[in-house]
């Protein structure tokens, strides 16, 4: 139930979180990008939990490239194989080829511009891609509708989650569109309505 997203323009896409954990759903995944043609340019992470990652392995073999986060998620990275176990998944070795950016990059494939923003809370090196141009934020785990993530997982700090999102989220328009990892898309005008801890 997590929401893996690419963002295409023309035939050039970016990929995010993705969450695959079957082969159906990776075959989804590469029939969209086969039926439309596209070519996959970047894997970006909004962190690094295991529901966000288990597609990635797969992701990098079949489009060739590194995947993209933020260097305070090495720690996380490294536990994958001790959270598989403790979910009872089966084993994952720990994701490789991975490469690392700071906050104040942009993100450009083609016409797409996405800016970085550090949002940690939920994870050591959470961060949302903001899509300045179509008023699009791709928020991971750290905004839901109705909710925020969860901030008991190693690495997560309630205060400053929210200090993320008072700061980073809530100083954009209401019409702004908030893509999360999990759940319905919503605005953030809308949580500013609704949201309870907010």
């Amino acid at each position: 139930m997590e929401n893996t997203y690419i963002l295409y323009e023309g035939d050039r896409c970016i990929l995010i979180d993705p969450g695959m954990n079957t082969r159906a759903e990776e075959q989804v995944v590469e029939n969209f990008v086969e039926e439309n043609k596209l070519r996959v340019e970047r894997i970006l992470l909004t962190h690094a939990h295991i529901d966000h990652i288990f597609g990635l392995k797969w992701s990098q073999e079949r489009f060739r490239l590194p995947a993209w986060c933020h260097p305070q998620e090495q720690v996380v990275l490294e536990h994958t194989s001790q959270v598989a176990e403790i979910y009872g998944f089966p084993p994952m070795e720990p994701p490789s080829n991975i490469r690392f950016f700071s906050e104040l990059d942009t993100i450009d494939v083609g016409d797409m511009h996405l800016d970085i923003v550090f949002t940690p809370g939920h994870s050591p090196g959470s961060v949302c891609y903001l899509d300045r141009t179509n008023k699009v934020v791709i928020a991971g785990d750290v905004l839901f509708r109705e909710s925020i993530g969860r901030t008991d997982l190693p690495g997560g700090d309630y205060d400053t989650l929210m200090n993320s999102i008072r700061q980073n989220l809530l100083a954009l328009e209401d019409d702004w569109v908030v893509c999360p990892g999990h759940g319905p898309k919503t605005t953030i005008g809308y949580e500013r309505r609704h949201n309870p801890f907010l």
